[in-house]
């Protein structure tokens, strides 16, 4: 009996170390390969495409007062420009003869009142020493007030003349 327990004994030793041999241990797995950066700051600037149509946010017609032939243009379409830049100029040459003549008309005006007074200040003095007559005084004061009238007109014609002469330029109201 001690050969059969002994037997037993070996074969119980060998059955526990053949069951302790075939069981593996769980290991460590293995990690990941982990790349490192230095973080560093920088500008975002995202990128982004669309699609539409670019309108003004203010939108002005411009034209010229006063017809004309067109003979510089400073601008081309889509130019950027600044308030009271000029854009285009028409040809002043008519325009500039309206001032030249309007101006002779008032210099002549001026003679000619110049000379209604000087007679009417003629008259003025002779009709109280019965040298004219009422009607000639009458006369005298209503040429000079004539001539009066004709300058202020003139000078009125002078100064639209000038006026018209300024709208040969044509002037962005505002930047854009």
């Amino acid at each position: 009996m001690a050969a059969f327990n002994s037997k037993w004994i070996v074969g119980l030793t060998l059955l526990l170390l053949l069951g302790g041999c075939g069981a593996e241990k769980p290991g460590e797995k293995e990690r990941p390969r982990v790349r490192i950066l230095e973080v560093q700051s920088s500008d975002f600037a995202p990128s982004v495409t669309l699609t539409g149509d670019v309108q003004a946010r203010v939108q002005t017609e411009l034209s010229f007062r006063v017809g004309g032939k067109i003979i510089q243009r400073m601008v081309d379409v889509g130019d950027r420009v600044t308030a009271q830049q000029v854009l285009a100029k028409l040809d002043p040459k008519d325009l500039q003869t309206n001032v030249d003549s309007a101006a002779a008309s008032v210099f002549a005006e001026q003679a000619r009142v110049k000379q209604a007074g000087a007679a009417f200040v003629r008259q003025q003095k002779l009709l109280p020493k019965g040298y004219t007559s009422q009607s000639e005084y009458d006369s005298a004061q209503a040429a000079l007030r004539s001539s009066q009238s004709a300058l202020s007109a003139a000078q009125a014609q002078l100064a639209n003349a000038r006026e018209q002469l300024s709208y040969t330029e044509l002037v962005a109201e505002a930047p854009g």
